[in-house]
């Protein structure tokens, strides 16, 4: 911060203290997403971090109700009405929304009435990211042995951070699996591409560091999180002016339609246990509300929107 980034090595130490971590360049990151959460970890376990949910839904498996999309909400202080595309309708006492802050911000979805200015306005100050990480399987390791390892390029954002993930503790010797993140803009343009097109753009990148004798990599995978039309991004991420107000409207409920997911969490927000707790607070809240016990949250403001702040 407080520079300007020229040369291609100072883009990417740039890029590795900020665009890695927020998925956006320095002059759209807000100061408030510049305090520290703690640190990152990686998920190595072969199950899959799926599997660290299993012991949740798997009691409910029955209950979850697969392929339909949900296109319209209708809510009120006594009721809650679900309109899906299979022109269906649920009607409940309480409903739970996690659709992401993009999902909720596009036409996609329609609610009844319509949200009000407030909760909006905290929607809109928590757009989708984009970060997109790309796993390339080799028969054999030919990059450096560290953790981290940046491409300097001319442009800024241009595959600059590869990852070895035979490192300890990682995946086992002989995975032969690199990982390489891009982000923003770049990470959209990747998203829209295909696997064949992204491998061979990605191997004019890696033969030009490495030289031509690597060999080609026999799989890639990569999510395509900003071209689902259920998530529309990554993960959300505040705009410059974003305040503690802001994730407190988004949060908040609207007669007995409750809102959760990680743009909801302050805390958490852009992590999935952001996510996972936040629907778990909500969903107790629910069910103590359904049993008649008296609600205690961690926000006094609950029944009352913040449309400004006090100076």
């Amino acid at each position: 911060m407080g520079w300007k980034s020229r040369q291609p090595i100072e883009k990417v130490l740039e890029y590795s203290r900020l665009d890695f971590e927020h998925a956006r360049p320095p002059e759209l990151v807000s100061f408030y997403q510049l305090l520290s959460r703690g640190n990152d970890f990686f998920v190595s376990d072969s199950k899959g971090l799926w599997s660290l949910y299993e012991d949740l839904y798997k009691p409910l498996e029955k209950h979850i109700l697969l392929w339909e999309t949900v296109e319209k909400i209708s809510y009120t202080n006594d009721s809650v009405e679900v309109q899906t595309k299979s022109n269906k309708t649920f009607v409940a006492d309480y409903v739970l929304c996690t659709f992401s802050s993009r999902v909720l911000a596009s036409d996609a979805l329609t609610f009844d009435p319509p949200l009000p200015e407030w909760k909006q306005e905290a929607i809109y100050k928590n757009p989708m990211s984009v970060y997109t990480k790309i796993f390339l399987k080799f028969p054999r390791k030919f990059w450096d042995d560290h953790e981290y390892i940046l491409h300097a390029s001319k442009r800024r954002g241009y595959f600059p951070i590869l990852q070895d993930l035979e490192r300890p503790g990682m995946l086992p010797n002989g995975s032969g699996i690199l990982l390489i993140t891009v982000t923003g803009d770049e990470g959209r343009r990747i998203e829209e591409k295909t696997d064949e097109e992204t491998k061979a753009e990605v191997m004019t990148t890696l033969k030009k560091v490495y030289g031509e004798k690597i060999p080609n990599p026999s799989a890639i995978f990569y999510n395509r999180w900003s071209q689902d039309k259920f998530t529309q991004g990554s993960y959300s991420e505040p705009v410059v002016g974003t305040t503690s107000h802001d994730f407190i409207n988004l949060g908040r409920r609207l007669g007995r339609l409750y809102f959760a997911g990680e743009a909801t969490s302050e805390e958490w927000h852009g992590y999935m246990q952001g996510a996972y707790l936040s629907g778990k607070e909500k969903a107790q809240i629910i069910a103590d509300t359904v049993n008649g016990v008296t609600v205690q949250t961690n926000n006094v403001l609950d029944d009352y929107a913040v449309v400004h702040e006090e100076l």
